[in-house]
């Protein structure tokens, strides 16, 4: 299972261009769903994403995770429990997550290249523990290449704090760091 191991850093203080880089794609409607202009900027920012969204989500993760895609089918499967949820950013952002007994887990947080460094992933990961928290959660995890050092300065700067490493969880030689983070 790919973890939250990719997430863009935050864009430069006072950065001002929110329009989508040229070859950009629009990953927000299911197949079939009307489309709706959204206020310029838009794309960027998370918007709650369920089942019907699993072939978008599943097009974001492949353009985030190219070497471990999840399938449309795959992620639909996870929406059939109900203590999992998600948020989509048109432009290319995803997360996944589910809470139960008082914890949250991460299971994925993905930006395509085309939409990194706008900021987009902290604020998919703030809509993520924003749920958790109205769920009842009081703690959060998630995993993390050991080697993805852009993920992990976000994750530090959103006050999660190492808990742990998963040796080979990746596949050989390529271990996860675990990190919780309280939400109260």
């Amino acid at each position: 299972m790919t973890g939250a191991g990719n997430a863009d850093d935050p864009a430069p203080a006072g950065a001002q261009d929110y329009s989508a880089p040229a070859g950009a794609q629009d990953y927000s409607a299911p197949a079939g769903a009307p489309h709706q202009p959204a206020p310029a900027g838009a794309q960027d920012y998370p918007a709650p994403a369920g089942a019907a969204h699993a072939a978008a989500l599943a097009a974001i993760h492949a353009a985030a995770f190219p070497d471990d895609p999840w399938s449309e089918a795959a992620i639909a499967t996870l929406f059939g429990n109900p203590t999992t949820f998600g948020f989509i950013a048109p432009a290319g952002g995803l997360v996944l997550a589910r809470a139960v007994a008082g914890e949250a887990e991460i299971l994925t947080i993905g930006v395509a290249a085309t939409a990194r460094r706008r900021g987009i992933a902290r604020a998919l990961l703030g809509a993520a523990l924003g749920e958790a928290r109205g769920r009842g959660a009081e703690t959060v995890f998630l995993e993390v290449a050991a080697d993805n050092d852009a993920a992990i300065r976000l994750y530090r700067a959103c006050l999660f704090r190492p808990a742990g490493r998963r040796r080979d969880y990746y596949g050989p030689g390529r271990d996860a760091l675990l990190f919780t983070r309280p939400l109260s």
